[in-house]
């Protein structure tokens, strides 16, 4: 492989290692692997190689191959590789974030403009965008637009994401004006949440709440870390709150799967 690019030390002499690649006619030890196979020097001066990004030139494109390559010789290979549809070395920041029960790959766009990535992932697999929250299917290979300096993170699952799974205490909430109101400072929407299936890993559930008049209420929003086993919270009702059905739903954070459930509360 041809790369235009000077050499950072012309003087540079052997003492042990192999030159894989030499500069120009004078044969000055350009891309020197160490005598264990392990060790790489590079004598290219690459001052002006942000400039090479900048106008994806050739360069670029081979000094990439080039270590890739040997990278790959020790089977460090990206487990996500990103291809541009425009053809262009990938200028996307990638970011794996992976614990016993959840897995998030990050993508960060550096170019200046547009572009569409495609990502093989490995195996089927079910696809959420973490910031819309929403569904995107299952599949082996991940498509999708990248824009400039907008990160898109996207949950990837072997199995469906688990459903929320929310219960009130009482289908009905009685004003603390009446009797068994619970006393001077209002009523008191109880309830728990939980996951379905015993060998869900926790998460972070967002319940929301619309009230009698179909207005969402964020003062009353609640976001709940729970597993398998069912967390208990509530939140209280004031006097001028309108009577009618009210509605609670709970979200997964990062996929948006969800559930509701829904109460009276009587006037």
């Amino acid at each position: 492989t041809e790369v235009r690019c000077p050499v950072a030390d012309p003087g540079l002499r052997l003492a042990g290692g192999t030159a894989r690649a030499a500069a120009g006619d004078g044969g000055v030890p350009a891309f020197v692997l160490g005598s264990s196979g392990r060790a790489l020097l590079l004598n290219l001066d690459l001052s002006n190689y942000e400039q090479e990004r900048r106008f994806h030139s050739p360069t670029e494109a081979r000094l990439r191959a080039l270590l890739l390559d040997f990278l790959a010789r020790d089977g460090a290979k990206p487990l996500y590789p990103v291809t541009l549809e425009s053809g262009r070395p990938p200028h996307v920041e990638v970011v794996r974030y992976v614990d016993s029960a959840r897995e998030y790959l990050c993508l960060l766009h550096g170019d200046s403009g547009p572009d569409t990535a495609t990502i093989p992932l490995g195996r089927p697999r079910f696809v959420y965008d973490a910031r819309s929250e929403s569904f995107r299917g299952r599949m082996s290979t991940l498509t999708v637009p990248l824009t400039p300096r907008c990160a898109r993170i996207f949950r990837l699952c072997d199995r469906p994401a688990v459903a929320p799974h929310l219960v009130l205490d009482s289908p009905w909430s009685l004003r603390s004006s009446q009797p068994g109101g619970g006393g001077t400072g209002g009523a008191r929407i109880r309830f728990t949440v939980a996951l379905a299936g015993d060998n869900t890993g926790p998460e972070l559930v967002r319940v929301t709440v619309i009230d009698a008049r179909n207005r969402e209420r964020p003062e009353l929003m609640q976001t709940i870390w729970t597993g398998p086993r069912p967390v208990s919270s509530e939140f209280p009702l004031a006097l001028n709150d309108p009577p009618g059905e009210w509605t609670l739903t709970a979200t997964v954070v990062g996929t948006g799967v969800r559930s509701a459930a829904r109460t009276r509360v009587r006037p």
